[in-house]
């Protein structure tokens, strides 16, 4: 790993670590929040407004996103970047501070609107690792952390020491189950009579205690959803502040400019024992080779490379040859990982690894993207039946995964009806589940998220290949969504013959079988869309493709949240799902349509 950017990928990790700790966190609390604002006449509604205030944040984003790379390329990597990460900070506090469903509702139309760091993240892996053999590895961070930030999100928004919904239901039905508040239960316990004696300085102690956890219930019964969301704000905050006195410009035209910032850091931590590295604008020249292009432009990697003599040697053991394209191509371009279908991240500009993609044609043969754009392009024959049939596929995945990830809380926290319950077709409210058994079960995706990514994708990639692979796991999702909510029946509440961990344990395994179709499935998808567009379209194919998905994650949980909420109605909560598994079902009909198209 000779020659690999340590100390700015390190920057971009902890950076791409804490964004999504502001989109996972708000799920396992989102039922309880709009049940609380009392926006919604009846409980079996609570489903639509769930859906308003996801769509909402995806279409502000499909409209915005391109923007900030726009301005990115004007303005450069750096500032877009913390801008959009103080943009994340200010939404969160007005959302966690919300006193109305409509506050709430332009917190996340505000989170949409100022936050375009997906393409500008990727662009500046692209930039600021150049060797081909170090690609897949940095690529390969940008997943890896938003998983790893995903475990620990929903825990946040999931905590009852951070959250407390209202324990008086409005609609007359409460959660069945319980969580156990992990700190209070300490100061609780330490505080109680009999605990053991103790020296006597220790009752200073015990006033400080006591009067925080007064302080804390207080603010809590306040604003019941304002804590988690400043633990997540200082974290990001913390992130930027790093960001801003050690991330370096990437844009070429702009990396020479002096960063005062930066070098403030440097000299800060000079001053503490560490040695710094010498930044562009202390060089009195840099070599071409080291130039990158702007997010929107057109020239690429390989190009820049193989001028300047590269070697591009083999990669890592790790990684296959396969793998490799796959990884370059989902998380250097328009891919997307299990959490940003879910909405945290739509269309975003071109990259670099895009523009590389764009060159590459048969026979190992390259051309340049100048080439390919020295004329007009004609897009009148761009949208082939190969291409699409890969872009419907692409739509119906990131439509009905969005549903999954929009509405599967909702159903957990809806209150448990246990009169309406009949096996199998009458189905009314949910499982009554508590925001913190909710946060324990979405933060268990990020785990299994991060095993999938490093063992599993590169195992059906070797073994069954692009488009075997794709329909292995298309034929997942039909079964999981069928059975989720049939899974109400085990409840022990509702049946005492099943013990309570059989519940537990098919939800966890339903959510893991979700995580390992989509994760692995997206790549796949996102490689046969490259490679069914001719070399001379992939680029305006691919920013199709970006645009469909981001139309899918606007008008999914659109319609079924109405879907949701009429199905509820009707005492027929499985309607969303088998729904579901209807659409996803075509999915996997209409991935027989596509072949092992050839680069």
């Amino acid at each position: 790993m000779k020659g690999f950017p340590y100390r700015q990928m390190l920057v971009i990790c902890l950076i791409r670590f804490s964004e999504p700790l502001a989109f996972t966190s708000i799920f396992p609390y989102m039922y309880f929040m709009i049940r609380d604002f009392h926006i919604a006449p009846d409980e079996h509604l609570i489903a639509k407004y769930s859906g308003y205030l996801a769509s909402s944040f995806a279409l502000c984003q499909f409209i915005f996103a391109v923007k900030w790379g726009k301005l990115s390329d004007i303005y450069g990597r750096k500032p877009i970047l913390l801008f959009g990460m103080c943009g994340t900070v200010v939404s969160l506090l007005v959302f966690g501070f919300s006193t109305s469903y409509y506050m709430a509702f332009g917190a996340r139309m505000i989170a949409g609107c100022l936050n375009g760091n997906v393409a500008v993240l990727r662009t500046m892996v692209g930039e600021i690792v150049k060797e081909k053999k170090h690609q897949p590895l940095a690529f390969l961070t940008l997943p890896l952390l938003f998983n790893f930030g995903s475990t620990l999100g929903p825990l946040i928004g999931g905590s009852s020491y951070f959250t407390r919904p209202k324990k008086d239901n409005p609609y007359g039905t409460n959660s069945t189950l319980s969580g156990t508040p992990i700190i209070s239960g300490i100061f609780n316990a330490i505080s109680a009579p009999g605990f053991g004696s103790l020296p006597d300085q220790i009752p200073s102690l015990y006033i400080t205690t006591e009067g925080w956890s007064l302080y804390h219930d207080k603010f809590l019964d306040k604003y019941p959803y304002a804590l988690s969301n400043i633990v997540v704000s200082t974290i990001i905050l913390i992130s930027c502040t790093i960001g801003l006195f050690q991330l370096q410009e990437t844009h070429p035209k702009l990396q020479k400019r002096r960063d005062p910032f930066v070098d403030f850091g440097d000299s800060f931590l000079r001053c503490i024992g560490f040695s710094t590295p010498e930044r562009p604008w202390h060089q009195k020249e840099i070599d071409d080779c080291n130039e990158t292009a702007p997010l929107l432009g057109s020239r690429s990697e390989s190009e820049s490379n193989s001028e300047c003599g590269e070697d591009e040697g083999g990669l890592s053991p790790v990684f296959t040859k396969g793998l490799d394209r796959a990884i370059v191509n989902q998380y250097g371009t328009n891919g997307h990982t299990a959490e940003e279908t879910a909405g945290e991240e739509t269309i975003r500009p071109l990259t670099r690894a895009l523009s590389r993609d764009v060159e590459e044609s048969p026979g190992n043969q390259v051309t340049t993207v100048q080439s390919i754009a020295s004329g007009p392009t004609d897009y009148s024959n761009a949208f082939t039946p190969a291409v699409i049939t890969v872009l419907t596929s692409n739509f119906i995945l990131s439509f009905h995964a969005i549903c999954y990830n929009e509405f599967l809380p909702v159903f957990l926290a809806s209150p448990l009806q246990r009169k309406y319950l009949h096996f199998p077709l009458s189905i009314k409210g949910g499982f009554g589940l508590t925001s913190e058994f909710i946060g324990k079960l979405f933060s268990s995706t990020g785990i299994a998220g991060m095993a999938i990514i490093l063992v599993i994708f590169p195992l059906i990639d070797r073994k069954l290949g692009t488009i075997r692979g794709f329909r292995f796991l298309c034929s997942i999702f039909p079964f999981m969504y069928f059975f989720v909510p049939l899974t109400i029946f085990t409840h022990h509440d509702y049946n005492s013959n099943f013990p309570r961990w059989v519940m537990v344990a098919a939800l966890y395994t339903i959510t893991s079988l979700k995580t390992l179709a989509q994760l692995t499935g997206m790549p796949q998808i996102t490689l046969l869309n490259h490679r069914a567009a001719h070399v001379s379209h992939r680029a305006y194919i691919n920013s199709t493709s970006m645009s469909i998905m981001a139309l899918a994650r606007f008008t999914g949980p659109m319609i079924f949240g109405y879907v949701m909420s009429f199905g509820d109605s009707l005492g027929r909560s499985w309607l969303i799902w088998w729904c579901l598994s209807m659409l996803s079902l075509f999915g996997f009909f209409q991935s027989f349509r596509m072949d092992e198209y050839a680069d």
